[in-house]
């Protein structure tokens, strides 16, 4: 008789615990997160929205929001400069983002952003693979060093990120260029009107192993202008990455990449694109985030095409070192047997 009320007794305990056969026991306190991913309508906003909403729906105690970034970079110095958000931010970045930050350069310059640890922000999961070079619909700029004296575009303001690198590379190039500075749907539909010879133009991995296509910002420009990319120069690169230490390598995009008029292979400078957060943020909130992403990465391609590239063997493909992933994320990897390598690579086996 002891021994049935014993077993009833257990039989209880473990029903208020658990709750009935099959639920998901409750085993953490309520949480909250923010997903940070850039302008509305962007890859990175549409993917923190899309994977808020599954978070809210699939976990029993984390909620997620996904508030509009103004930029890249701001994402980072928002965490620098909000302690409180290194527990509860997930944000959109790149490589060259955290080149800039780590060497104090750019938007970084300055106190107290110039004398943070940036090695504490660590990556979560693969974005995007692009890259990019200037574009023009100027026949007679055929080269980079036909930019010289030209109106160039150089960034969407002074001082940001990629102004540092690209001033660096004209410098190298010996091509002194009538600079200027405006957001990028600006930028194109001043290249459309004539009002400026060349601008950033960029390319995104659409498909493996080598398929890729222009950034949606310039679909109309090259349905309606022919548009003529420029490769970037190798040796004024080289020369640049030596002086700088910058992290981006040089690749190649096949012909007709960006519109007909390309014909040849375009040489542009890579562009490694991921989720990331601050070593603070919980083992256990990461991997509730990353588990649930799991279950759903293959919709992403249904709200951005560039998505359907994060599939459940790819999550991981940053191609970043080990010491560079959030120790859960890094784990989450390894359990899942995913590899690490860029996602051509991984894509590949």
């Amino acid at each position: 008789m002891k021994k049935i009320l014993l077993v009833g007794l257990m039989t209880a305990l473990l029903f208020t615990l658990c709750g009935p056969a099959g639920a998901t026991p409750q085993t953490h306190a309520p949480y909250e997160i923010e997903i940070v991913g850039l302008f509305a309508g962007s890859t990175g906003y549409v993917v923190a929205n899309a994977l808020a909403g599954w978070i809210n729906k699939d976990s029993k105690w984390l909620k997620a929001t996904a508030p509009e970034s103004l930029g890249g970079f701001l994402n980072v110095k928002e965490v620098v400069a909000e302690p409180r958000k290194r527990k509860t931010r997930i944000f959109f970045t790149n490589r060259e983002i955290m080149w800039a930050a780590k060497r104090g350069l750019g938007p970084y310059a300055a106190p107290p952003f110039n004398s943070f640890n940036y090695d504490e922000f660590k990556a979560l999961w693969f974005c995007l693979l692009g890259g990019g070079s200037y574009i023009t619909t100027n026949p007679d700029i055929k080269t980079f060093a036909d930019l010289d004296g030209k109106k160039v575009v150089i960034e969407s303001e002074a001082g940001g990120v990629k102004s540092v690198y690209l001033l660096n590379l004209f410098k190298q190039a010996g091509v002194k260029p009538k600079g200027s500075y405006m957001k990028s749907p600006v930028a194109v539909g001043a290249l459309k009107d004539g009002m400026v010879d060349a601008i950033w133009g960029t390319s995104d991995l659409k498909s493996l192993p080598n398929t890729w296509a222009p950034g949606g910002r310039y679909k109309e420009l090259i349905a309606t202008r022919d548009v003529y990319p420029i490769n970037m120069p190798k040796g004024p690169y080289a020369a640049m990455v030596k002086d700088l230490d910058f992290l981006e390598p040089l690749a190649e995009r096949p012909p007709f990449t960006f519109g007909k008029k390309q014909t040849a292979p375009w040489t542009v400078k890579q562009t490694h694109m991921y989720w990331a957060a601050h070593q603070d943020m919980p083992d256990h909130v990461v991997l509730e985030v990353l588990n649930i992403l799991y279950e759903h990465c293959e919709e992403l391609g249904n709200y951005k095409a560039s998505q359907k590239l994060v599939t459940k063997k790819t999550m991981g493909a940053m191609g970043l070192p080990e010491e560079a992933l959030h120790r859960a994320a890094l784990a989450f990897y390894k359990e899942k047997g995913m590899g690490l390598e860029d996602i051509t690579i991984v894509g590949a086996k």
